[in-house]
């Protein structure tokens, strides 16, 4: 059986979470499935969320993001969902190669088809 507890390596300790009060002393079972499953999947999700704003708020002060609604942050964070082959081809670093290069103009020939 598995109790209503995930086990964390927090740098070589195991942590134990419980996912509802006393949740070491109660198992999962076929009939509890679901809210385990719908407890363990939101502990990790408040957890990546929390993380994500900390991180976020070490490169831009939290109180901003009231100013943007959602579609702005979105392309904040995300960018552009759209890229032409224009951008790609004006953007791109060749790393040792030349835009003029022969392999070159074949891969946007082939990108273009």
């Amino acid at each position: 059986m598995r109790p209503f507890s995930v086990t964390e390596d927090r740098f070589g300790e195991h942590v134990v979470i419980e996912l509802r009060p006393d949740g070491t002393a109660q198992d999962m079972m076929e009939a509890n499935k679901e809210e385990y499953v719908n407890l363990v999947v939101a502990h990790r999700i408040v957890k990546q969320f929390h993380a994500f704003m900390e991180e976020l708020g070490d490169v831009l002060p939290l109180d901003l993001l009231h100013a943007f609604g959602e579609h702005e942050l979105e392309l904040l964070i995300g960018g552009m969902t759209e890229i032409t082959m224009g951008d790609w081809t004006q953007f791109t670093d060749y790393h040792g190669y030349e835009k003029a290069d022969r392999m070159i103009g074949s891969c946007w020939a082939y990108y273009r088809s």
